[in-house]
This record gives C-alpha cells, sequence and structure tokens, in this order.
C-alpha cells in the first residue's frame, strides 16, 4: 500500500468516477485501475463496486476511505510542517464570488497584510458554482460566496450582511418614485439593467420577485455582465437596476445614482467565507481562517 495507491482511491470514491479521479490526478483512467486493482490485490479483497455506470465504495471501501483520507492529511501536515520554516511567509489562493472579491476581501486582506507582511494572496474571481468546484477539486482550500455553498463537503462561515438596492439615474423623477421604497410595478414599469444569469443579484432578484408575474415581465433594455459597467449605465439614465447594496455605495455617496430599498421585506443575505471540510490547510491559511472570524465578530 502507497501514497499513490491511496491517493487514486480517495479521487475514485470522492468523484464516483474513474475518468474524473484521472482528471483530477493528471493520470490516465488505465493508470487509476491499476493502481485500485493492486490495492485491492494487496488487501485480498474488493473495494470499489462497479455497476454499469455507477461507481462506489462498497462496506470494506468505506472503512478504508476514512483511514487513506487521515494518511494523506497526516502526509501533507508533515511536508507543510517541513516547508514552513516561518509562519510568516507563503501564499493563500482565494477563490471568490464578484461581490466578495470586489468589496469585502480587499479590506480583511488589507488589515491582515499589516500584521502578516510576507504573506501573499491570489484571488480568482468566479460565480459561486466555481467557487464550490474549485474547492471540491482541491484548486484552492478558502472561497468567499455571496450565496451559501449547498455542499456536505464543505463549511460555510457567515462573514457579512448584504442587501438587494433598487439604483436609479439620480433626478427628481426618480426620487419621488422610490420615497417609500421601490414597488414591484415600478420595477416592472421602467426600463430595466439587468445582470448575467448566475450573478448573485440576478438570483436575488428571481427569487424576490412573485413567480406569477414573473422575471419576463421586466422591461428589460440590457444585460450587463459587470456590475460597475451597469452602474455607469444607470448614472447615464439607460434605465435602473437591482444590485448589492455593496456594489452600490461608492455610487449613491456621491451622487452618481440614487439608492432605494425594495418595497416589504426585501432581500438580505449573508456573504460566507467557505473551505472544504477534509482540506489539508497550511498555518497560513488557518491564521488567515482566525483573523477572518475574529474581523467579523469585532464588527458585531
Amino acid at each position: 500500500m502507497d501514497f499513490r495507491q491511496l491517493e487514486a482511491f480517495v479521487a475514485v470514491v470522492e468523484l464516483a468516477s474513474f475518468s474524473k479521479a484521472g482528471e483530477r490526478l493528471f493520470l490516465t483512467q488505465p493508470t487509476i485501475s491499476a493502481h485500485i486493482n493492486s490495492l485491492e490485490k494487496e488487501l485480498e479483497q474488493p473495494l470499489i463496486i462497479r455497476n454499469n455506470k455507477l461507481v462506489y465504495a462498497n462496506e470494506a471501501g468505506r472503512r478504508l476511505f476514512d483511514y487513506a483520507v487521515r494518511i494523506l492529511h497526516l502526509r501533507e501536515e508533515a511536508l507543510c510542517s517541513l516547508r514552513q520554516t516561518e509562519m510568516d511567509t507563503g501564499n493563500i489562493d482565494i477563490a471568490a464570488s464578484a461581490i466578495p472579491a470586489k468589496y469585502l476581501l480587499p479590506k480583511i486582506i488589507s488589515c491582515f497584510h499589516q500584521k502578516h507582511p510576507n504573506i501573499s494572496f491570489t484571488i480568482s474571481r468566479s460565480e459561486p458554482e466555481v467557487v464550490c468546484q474549485k474547492l471540491l477539486s482541491d484548486e484552492v482550500n478558502l472561497g468567499f460566496s455571496g450565496t451559501l455553498i449547498d455542499s456536505v463537503h464543505c463549511y460555510n462561515y457567515p462573514v457579512s450582511l448584504d442587501e438587494l438596492v433598487v439604483v436609479t439615474p439620480n433626478n427628481e423623477y426618480y426620487r419621488e418614485l422610490g420615497r417609500d421604497g421601490f414597488s414591484l410595478e415600478s420595477i416592472y414599469r421602467e426600463p430595466f439593467l439587468s445582470r448575467q444569469r448566475g450573478s448573485d443579484s440576478r438570483n436575488d432578484l428571481e427569487n424576490y420577485l412573485p413567480k406569477i408575474p414573473d422575471w419576463h415581465r421586466l422591461n428589460i433594455v440590457a444585460e450587463i455582465g459587470d456590475t460597475e459597467m451597469l452602474l455607469r449605465a444607470v448614472e447615464e439614465g439607460m434605465g435602473i437596476s437591482a444590485v448589492s447594496k455593496y456594489a452600490a455605495e461608492d455610487f449613491s455617496r456621491f451622487g452618481r445614482v440614487l439608492k432605494f430599498p425594495l418595497e416589504g421585506q426585501g432581500v438580505v443575505r449573508k456573504l460566507y467565507m467557505v473551505r472544504r471540510k477534509k482540506a489539508v490547510l497550511s498555518q497560513i491559511e488557518r491564521a488567515f481562517i482566525d483573523y477572518v472570524l475574529e474581523y467579523v465578530e469585532n464588527m458585531v
């Protein structure tokens, strides 16, 4: 039994696929199969059920899986400990959706960097589902998302609250229209600038609108992929939109757009820091997680 066999076994069980396990480990499918066959031969019992297109661990495989994960984690911890000669050096990879990446992480990382100036960060901006994929594939150990990562393999830590607000051109007509909160009828009636499908604010607005009448009743004049571009279009009078309170803050503070709450209860959501439950974290990653949680607690 060696590490390569255990890595192949764990990947096959987690991904329920020999081909996907090969992609994760950069090995061919026959090589993955050979590792599993060698492991089963050494242990003198089958570990993986191969039933048509279904691949899953049998009872013996499930028992071995827990031990294999622990063994691989201990190996990674040992390597991290030996490689990390100084706590305050290294790099942290983070995948983050748009709102946390633009409006939450810069301040947190800036404050953390003052205490640990030799730690660098690599931040990739992704949609929430891609953040989840990167976490589950071990591409990154930490993620930040504007929506809950709904996976039994991940921990979600609430780190901030965000709210969906209506933004309009700054003129007397819209100032009067939104005086008591922006109504559904006004949203349907006015020319509307939409974010692209899959974005946090698009999902929030779709959930806020009644099923009937629905999204298709909106008078959509443009679908814009970038929030700042959308806000500039609102500023120029192209239409209204619904965006994150964080995103609208600078534009509304300087009078470039007007910002209104939605009529009724509105839409309030949590922003999350996310990590995979079985991820092997380095010392600097653990330190950053602890810092974020302490930072959030001090804000309350």
